[in-house]
């Protein structure tokens, strides 16, 4: 496991960068914890740390040193948190464990790449002599959605549901939607300002361009354009779910967060009660294999998301620009809800 090479951390301006450094930092670290306990549970914790890349444990020190000054209560309650998910994993694991366990691997936020093409979300890896088992560790507010992908709008369909041989049409008919939608929002918001659109936003937008300054009748034709856009996607995402179920399924499991199948997503739930947080509410495990039925809910013309049911999970599918509304490069984030455990 290599580390960002003594990477000291950023000068922080504002409440925003703090938490956003909280939540790299103990999500680091609660990989890590998960990895060892893991390790030590199979008996392998002495190769664990023997194996892992240089410069691991000073970048953890880091960490905890940052962690320790800024958020001491959360360093005292990871290790309680990771304990309850470390036995879940084990007693998961075992129905997958037929021979040797030889080591555990961290392959997560603060790895290098090592082996990420071929385990895709996997941050944890048990290695035995004939079998590798990888999970991907989740650490997440009760109730909380957990962001799996974030996806291009204009090659959503030809990517993620190119098992379909119609995939390639569905996508060029929203991209012309997206188009022409995105003419009308320019023309309109140009028109209020005598301005002429020409197809784009250029230098004559002296505005901001981040979509949360929109206010008004500017508000209103950025939501009619994201509806326009998000009733095409829906229409289709209900066409390819009524050709072939379990051909759908199977293209929503990158969307859900297991692009290579072999994947299990593990994790864990805490909420918080009057000024304490971080109290353990459960410990989740997952494999794609589960999912037996899904549904797609109606689509509701106030919202920017809409949701697709799989069993008794939630996966949102949420249209958003990727970071200002004047381009047409907007995303589809997708984000599940895990709605009860599955004993397995």
């Amino acid at each position: 496991m290599a580390m960002k090479n003594n990477e000291k951390f950023k000068i922080i301006e504002n409440n925003i960068q703090k938490e956003a450094l909280t939540n790299e930092v103990k999500g680091n670290l609660f990989e890590y914890l998960v990895a060892q306990g893991v390790a030590r549970s199979l008996g392998v914790e002495s190769a664990f740390v023997k194996n892992a890349d240089r410069g691991l444990h000073e970048t953890l020190r880091y960490y905890q040193d940052w962690l320790r000054k800024n958020q001491p209560e959360l360093l005292k309650k990871l290790p309680a948190l990771a304990t309850p998910l470390v036995d879940r994993i084990i007693s998961y694991a075992h129905q997958y464990i037929s021979s040797k366990v030889i080591n555990v691997l961290v392959l997560g936020k603060i790895a290098a790449g090592h082996h990420q093409d071929q385990f895709a979300e996997a941050d944890i890896i048990i290695v035995c002599e004939n079998e590798n088992i990888p999970f991907s560790i989740k650490l997440s507010k009760s109730h909380a959605f957990l962001n799996t992908k974030s996806a291009g709008v204009k090659s959503f369909f030809s990517r993620y549901f190119e098992l379909f041989g119609d995939s390639s049409f569905k996508q060029d008919i929203l991209n012309d939607v997206i188009d022409k939608s995105f003419q009308n929002f320019g023309n309109n918001l140009y028109h209020r300002r005598g301005l002429d659109f020409q197809g784009r936003f250029d230098h004559m937008w002296k505005w901001s361009e981040l979509p949360s300054s929109l206010k008004d009748d500017d508000r209103v034709s950025f939501d009619e354009f994201l509806q326009e856009v998000l009733l095409n996607l829906h229409k289709n995402v209900t066409e390819l779910l009524k050709a072939d179920q379990s051909l759908f399924l199977k293209c929503l499991m990158p969307l859900m967060g297991f692009s290579n199948l072999d994947v299990i997503q593990a994790g864990v739930f805490h909420r918080s009660k009057k000024n304490e947080g971080y109290i353990f509410e459960k410990a989740f495990v997952k494999d794609s294999s589960q999912y037996k039925s899904v549904k797609i809910e109606e689509l509701d013309g106030k919202k920017s998301s809409f949701n697709i049911y799989l069993d008794n999970d939630i996966l949102q599918i949420r249209l958003k620009p990727m970071n200002k509304f004047t381009t047409a490069s907007y995303k589809v984030n997708c984000a599940v809800k895990y709605q009860e455990d599955s004993e397995k």
